[in-house]
């Protein structure tokens, strides 16, 4: 068995995000996987600037800094 496999879930959340979606500089302690399916996000992950374009997927890990 791999144990890099998240077995379980802890929090979901399916959002359609209409204009700017702000979330403030924080250390997070857990997994956030975005999945930007138009438009485009700017996010700041651990001080660097990514864009995020349509169809762009992004895994940001526990203990980063983030920032959209």
């Amino acid at each position: 068995m791999n144990e890099n496999v998240i077995k379980d879930i802890r929090f979901y959340t399916n959002r359609s995000l209409k204009g700017c979606s702000l979330l403030p500089e924080d250390k997070i302690n857990f997994y956030d996987l975005t999945f930007l399916m138009e438009g485009k996000m700017l996010y700041k992950i651990n001080g660097e600037y990514i864009w995020l374009n349509q169809n762009d997927t992004i895994i940001i890990p526990p203990g980063s800094s983030r920032m959209r």
